[in-house]
This record gives structure tokens, sequence and C-alpha cells, in this order.
């Protein structure tokens, strides 16, 4: 019903940017969950998006995305990035930050309850999977852990990390603890399912803010410490790859990062100078879950400065007044050291940065989520 009130109250520009949320969580439902690809049904979503690029504002946020485009017919690769880069300006300029998580909230839910009834006819299966992690040819660790048919328990973990970070746009600064007390519950039940340690630790880190926002002291503190935020991506990337090149390992890291700390060494190893500037397809081929990886080797250096321009100038504007932007960014911060979660386009709610950023940087609009001006 709600989804339905949108569409009969936004204007024909804005309906265009909507089909595209709704294109991009059916996408979700065909290939992450079904894993299912169709030649005409990719066709189709590519005419539409290009279709409503030709309808994009040209200035110089746009042009910069012409070298994006141009660098994806050398790397297949960026056009991921460039899809992130393009829908979120088009979807930003069209909608308010809370209309895009509104329509979010309403695709999240009709997809879950597809995947439930498909989950109950047989068509998908709740599959609960034995996980098993090696270091010096021995089993160190072993998980059962369930997915309630997304095919994935980290999908099903990000899935609902994507509902509760739209829903939390929506709600007002005093339910926030209320607010906090269901996703502390829901955040249970998900992580006893998935067993997804980042999951929980991105959540862990999202209630700490939300919770934290009603007290001014605590919010000022948090405020003043926004630049160890805004450089903690880069930061993290240029650490991974140090410890790539020097060769550390450690068998504990390992295990509490379910071998990915390995995965990057190889992979990072493997890549060579013209990987660094332009990217490399290896970075979809191989299960590098980590999304700052994954922002350099889309798109390269360009798409890596675009990326990281974008997301430092957002956090420096953040003061008092729009803080509560600040549980949305850290736990996505966190969220992004073990999944490549700011680049996966099928979950579309988690876009929801990349809408916020473009609106407050590229479109120098405000953005106070208790107060959401277009």
């Amino acid at each position: 019903m709600e989804l339905t009130k949108e569409l009969r109250k936004a204007e024909s520009s804005d309906i265009l940017a909507i089909l595209l949320m709704v294109l991009f969580h059916i996408r979700f439902v065909y290939m992450a969950v079904l894993d299912f690809r169709s030649v005409y049904l990719d066709a189709l979503f590519y005419i539409i998006v290009m279709a409503a690029l030709l309808t994009m504002r040209i200035n110089n946020y746009v042009k910069i995305l012409i070298p994006i485009a141009l660098i994806s017919i050398v790397n297949p690769a960026t056009r991921n990035l460039f899809l992130i880069f393009s829908t979120s300006y088009l979807v930003a300029d069209r909608l308010s930050v809370r209309d895009f998580a509104r329509i979010n909230v309403g695709l999240i839910l009709m997809v879950f309850i597809a995947v439930w009834i498909m989950n109950y006819l047989g068509i998908t299966n709740d599959n609960m999977v034995e996980y098993e992690f090696y270091a010096e040819g021995e089993i160190k660790n072993v998980r059962k852990r369930g997915d309630w048919g997304f095919s994935n328990p980290n999908r099903l973990a990000m899935f609902i990390y994507s509902f509760i970070i739209n829903a939390y746009v929506m709600v007002k600064k005093n339910h926030y603890r209320i607010f906090c007390v269901f996703i502390a519950g829901l955040t249970f039940l998900i992580y006893s399912i998935t067993l997804s340690r980042t999951f929980v630790m991105s959540m862990m880190v999202f209630i700490l803010c939300v919770w934290c926002l009603k007290s001014e002291s605590i919010v000022r503190t948090f405020v003043k410490a926004k630049h160890i935020l805004a450089f903690f991506p880069l930061f993290f990337l240029f650490l991974i790859l140090y410890l790539a090149k020097i060769g550390y390992t450690n068998i504990i890291i390992d295990i509490l990062t379910s071998g990915r700390l390995r995965l990057y060494m190889d992979f990072i190893n493997q890549c060579t100078l013209r990987d660094y500037l332009i990217g490399t397809d290896m970075i979809n081929q191989l299960t590098i879950d980590n999304s700052y990886l994954h922002l350099l080797f889309l798109g390269g250096v360009l798409g890596l400065a675009i990326s990281s321009y974008l997301w430092i100038k957002t956090i420096l504007k953040i003061n008092v007044s729009n803080a509560a932007l600040l549980p949305i960014f850290a736990s996505m911060a966190c969220y992004g050291i073990m999944e490549s979660i700011w680049t996966m386009l099928l979950c579309y709610g988690n876009m929801l940065i990349w809408v916020i950023m473009t609106k407050i940087v590229v479109l120098d609009r405000k953005v106070l989520l208790n107060s959401l001006s277009k």
C-alpha cells in the first residue's frame, strides 16, 4: 500500500527512478536467490537503465562518469561501479532520502515474502551448510549456518541489514531507543541462523551509535572524531595492501576473518600495475569479500578517487544537526571490512549510502534524517 501511494504521488521523472529500484530488486530475486541468468532480462534491464541515464542533467559529475564508462570497455567489472555512480545520481536527484528508504523497505518486504513463499513451495531451500576453515592442513573451525532460502547465509544477513538501515531513516528521533531494542532482537535472531560475525559486529556499531544519539555530549564527541571515520576506508585498504606485500599471516586472524585475509593476499599478489590503474575483472571472478578492495579494483585509481572523495566529503560535512547519519556510515564502514556490501548492486537497499553521499556532495543538498529536505 505504501509503495502504491508513492507511485501515485510521484511525477513521471520520479517514476523512472522508482522503476530502476524495482528492477534492481527483481534482479536480486532471479540472480542472487534463484541463481538464474537470462540474456533477455539482462538486456531489458540495461535498456531501461540507459533510457533513465539519458534523462540525467549534464554537469561536471556526469562528465566524470564518461571515463568510467570508457574503462568498462576494457575492464567489464567497471560497469558495476558505473551503475552505482550513475543510478545513485539519478535516484538522488529525483527522490528524497526518506522516499528512497520508504520505497526500499516496501520492496525489501516484498522480496522477503516472495523468497519465503518460494522456500515454502520448495523452489528454494533453507540450507544448513557446514563451513570448514583450514590452517596448516588441519580443520580449525566448523560452523553450521542457515540462509532461509537466500542461497547464502551472508546474503541473508546483508539483506536484513539493508532493511534495518532503510527502516532507520523513517524512525523519529524520540523512537530511536525503542527501535534499538527491536533491532537488537532481530540481530540476535539473524545471527543465530546465519552466524555472520560481520553482520553482528556491524549491528553492534549501529545500535551503539543510534542509542547514543539521545545524548548531546556523546554526539558532540562523535562529531569531533569524524575524521577517523572519514579516512578509515583508505587506511584499511592500504593496510591490506601492505600486509599482502610483506606476506603477513596469522592463524587466529585467518580464522576470525573466515580465511579472507589469505584470499586477499593471494588476489593482490596476482595483480599488476595495470590492474591498479584501471581495475581488473578478477575481482568478480574470485571471492574477495572486501568493499575497499572492490572499490580499487572495480574502477582502478579513478574509481577509488571518486568513491573516496564522496565518502570523505560527506563525513566531514556531518555535524550535530545531521549526526543521525553516523550510525549508517559507521556500521557500513565496519561491514565493508569483510563484505563487498558497498558495491553489491543486487542488494540495492545498501545503495542508501551512495544516494546520501551523492545528494550531499554532488547535489549540495542537506540530509537531516528527522527533517529531510529534497
